[in-house]
């Protein structure tokens, strides 16, 4: 009965495991598909070129990771990087494939990475930050080039992947010193086994306390994913979403739950500004004119003002941060050294939890604020230029208000936090006061821009266990029963999260009274 499921009782106030057994059939290994080899420079200047608007000079090498005379590599070089304070800086290169490659078929992609000893380190030690991405932009994953011999560089591919049909290589840094050449021979993708799928295993966690709209950094393999949901009117100029020279507004943004401050300082959640309407799921580095205040955990220095002292602790901050006439790129909106160009941080608060009320504020177009939830706030200016630029009236798009979460650390990702309360006001009017207490979120009031869609869900209080197995899952399905003996009935819906599919649990689903049995099987299996 019992040959390919997993088995999980839960109770009321406890998770017990009561049992496990799997068949785990196994399969012949498979070679890689090599996408390249870079053997002659046909492979190099017939396929490889610059994009991003960046002109790094591609060409074919001898160099070869296995030091064949009959082989080579390709040879990416930026001779535009100098010790001066630019910003963030990169060189990106794209080929496309043939045939698109099946991305659920493979486990990972795969490229040798060499960085040539003529580069010049940045002052951190490495030569840049080396990606793989998706050719819509979206990254398999990324490292910090750090060594001039051959290293293999591998980005697990979820069970999830679509069509591959091209790659696109980006290696940036903000404190390039001097030129960068790297060598990358090859590129491959690792086949999935083959044989008859095994049950995945369950994971069974308890529900949240909190009810709201959860915000899961559930992209796979994307520290920097942008997990956004939008005010629909608030990208419609005749819906009056923003602010002028002569009105107060105001934002108001309640974290109910977020993530540990221990485990996971650094993570992110955020109000992005933006008056150019472009939809872009990461505005703050796409569109020209952003304001970005930015949640997060961080390093405290303590009344003594100096860092690494005994007083140093992780406390709530709230960043106000801007960039205008800057599309495709975010070095105004981090810089804080006027002799380097425009500034973009314009003041921060601190506070000792996360959770509660934060509240932005703009008092005509000049003057701003941020408020925390125990009462502490900070006074914003922006300069001429910048209050010009977030003038709604002059606006043809409105101001688009996004709230939502980035992990900034492959760490992270999976971590949640969780809105329990947004609102716009606008003088004395309230534009939107939105609990999420309503089930499926409204697409006319809201919309999800993220690069996992199925991490953004209202969840109730009511929820007492989250249910999740990983990809792939074919044949299977989740079923309940109030006891070991049956009958088993499927539970649902599944909803997709990243790579996994999860199922909640709410306290009047449990199969039993007081207690439930959980199981994941093949639909066919009696």
């Amino acid at each position: 009965m019992f040959s390919k499921q997993n088995l999980y009782s839960a109770q009321r106030a406890l998770l017990m495991l009561l049992g496990v057994c799997v068949i785990s059939l196994m399969a012949t290994a498979q070679n890689d598909f090599v996408i390249s080899g870079f053997d002659d420079d046909s492979e190099v200047l017939d396929v490889w070129s610059a994009t991003w608007g960046t002109t790094p000079f591609v060409d074919w090498s001898e160099e070869d990771v296995d030091g064949r005379d009959a082989s080579g590599s390709i040879a990416v070089t930026a001779d535009y990087y100098t010790a001066s304070d630019d910003g963030w800086e990169q060189m990106v290169v794209t080929r496309s494939f043939e045939e698109p490659v099946v991305g659920s078929q493979y486990l990972a992609i795969s490229v040798d990475v060499k960085v040539d000893p003529s580069s010049v380190p940045t002052n951190d030690g490495n030569y840049g930050y080396f990606e793989l991405k998706r050719l819509d932009g979206a990254t398999f994953g990324g490292v910090n080039l750090t060594s001039t011999d051959w290293t293999r560089v591998s980005f697990e591919l979820a069970a999830t992947e679509g069509e591959i049909p091209g790659i696109i290589v980006q290696n940036g840094n903000s404190g390039f010193q001097g030129p960068i050449t790297y060598h990358m021979d090859n590129l491959s993708f690792t086949p999935r086994d083959s044989g008859e799928t095994s049950a995945p295993s369950l994971l069974m966690e308890p529900g949240d306390e909190a009810s709201g709209l959860k915000l899961v950094a559930s992209a796979f393999g994307q520290a920097f994913q942008r997990q956004n949901v939008v005010y629909a009117p608030s990208e419609d100029w005749f819906a009056g979403v923003y602010w002028d020279d002569n009105e107060t507004f105001q934002y108001q943004v309640t974290w109910a739950d977020f993530p540990d401050r221990e485990l996971y300082a650094g993570f992110q959640g955020h109000i992005i500004l933006t008056v150019d309407g472009g939809g872009a799921i990461s505005p703050d580095w796409n569109d020209p004119n952003v304001i970005l205040v930015e949640f997060q955990y961080a390093n405290w220095i303590g009344d003594d003002g100096e860092e690494g002292t005994e007083d140093d602790t992780l406390r709530a901050r709230a960043r106000f941060l801007h960039k205008i006439d800057e599309p495709g790129g975010n070095a105004m909106l981090y810089r804080t050294d006027p002799a380097n160009g425009p500034v973009g941080f314009l003041g921060e608060v601190w506070a000792d939890q996360m959770e509660g009320t934060w509240t932005l504020s703009f008092d005509g177009l000049s003057d701003a604020a941020i408020a925390t939830p125990d009462g502490n706030s900070v006074a914003i200016t922006l300069p001429e230029d910048s209050a010009f630029a977030f003038d709604g009236a002059n606006s043809e798009n409105g101001i688009a208000a996004l709230f939502g979460v980035q992990p900034n650390s492959e760490d992270r990702i999976g971590q949640s936090a969780t809105i329990s309360r947004l609102s716009i006001q606008k003088g004395d009017d309230t534009i939107v006061d939105e609990a999420f207490e309503g089930g499926d979120l409204d697409p006319d009031t809201w919309i999800l821009r993220a690069q996992d869609p199925g991490g953004i869900f209202p969840i109730s209080s009511d929820i007492i266990y989250a249910i999740s197995w990983a990809l792939p899952d074919d044949g299977f399905e989740l079923r309940g029963a109030a006891s070991v003996e049956g009958p088993w009935l499927e539970l649902g819906p599944a909803q997709l999260v990243g790579a996994r599919r999860q199922v909640l649990i709410r306290e009047g689903d449990l199969p039993g009274e007081a207690s439930g049995f959980f199981q994941l099987r093949q639909s066919d299996d009696e």
